[in-house]
């Protein structure tokens, strides 16, 4: 389990970097938009890599075992 716990504090924290990104852009691009629907974009952002990374690479499935 500690192997899968450094991948999902890894994953999570990449995907805080996600976010933050995500909302620093879009506040820039569109800095006439309210600065929560910028937040609102990178906490979709950041939520869809945590899912992603966290589902096909720290916890997926091996091969021939149940969970």
């Amino acid at each position: 389990w500690l192997p899968q716990l450094g991948g999902f504090m890894l994953a999570c924290g990449v995907g805080a970097v996600v976010n933050y990104a995500v909302a620093s852009a879009l506040h820039q691009a569109y800095p006439e938009t309210a600065l929560q629907i910028a937040a609102l974009g990178g906490i979709v952002a950041g939520t869809l890599f945590n899912f992603i990374a966290n589902r096909f690479l720290v916890f997926r499935a091996q091969h021939g075992t149940h969970r």
